[in-house]
């Protein structure tokens, strides 16, 4: 929604603007302001002492989620413009944004659950930016409108793996 609107008042390079706005936001939230998810009981918040925060891991979830907000970027802006190529009709566009949305939707309540194992959880995220990594590769190869639209709905379930 945000894409759009920005797209609508400034042209089409303002989400992409609107998007590094965002993502340097979501960077400091990260860097100064996330606390642990569980508070922890008053009477332990006294005797804990801080933790170091892991910069090296930090660091690579940073740029897994940076590299995955680009793809997305480039995705919602070409999207349309990619099927028009491979010869889809504008019913076939829009049902494609539709069938990628439902298993997004659908399969991040499952993935949600999947990663309420903490040892499952970097597995499942860097398993999903591998499987986005191929599904883009695929993309470069197909010439089908179908062909795309299964690829996206693959791709839907490796985005949901990927926002754990």
């Amino acid at each position: 929604m945000i894409g759009g609107l920005a797209s609508a008042v400034g042209g089409l390079s303002l989400p992409f603007e609107v998007g590094v706005v965002l993502g340097v936001i979501a960077i400091i939230a990260v860097l100064f302001g996330i606390r642990e998810s569980s508070p922890m009981p008053r009477s332990v918040q006294k005797e804990a002492k801080p933790h170091p925060i892991p910069w090296n891991t930090l660091g690579r979830w940073l740029v897994l989620n940076f590299g995955w907000m680009g793809l997305g970027g480039m995705y919602d802006a070409t999207w349309s413009i990619y099927m028009d190529q491979l010869g889809a009709s504008h019913i076939v566009i829009g049902l494609s944004w539709t069938l990628f949305a439902l298993p997004y939707l659908l399969f991040n309540f499952l993935a949600g659950r999947l990663a309420d194992k903490a040892a499952w959880r970097s597995r499942l995220i860097y398993g999903g930016a591998l499987l986005n990594g191929i599904i883009v590769l695929l993309y470069v190869a197909s010439d089908s409108p179908s062909v795309s639209i299964a690829l996206s709905v693959l791709e839907a379930v490796s985005m949901s793996l990927i926002m754990l």
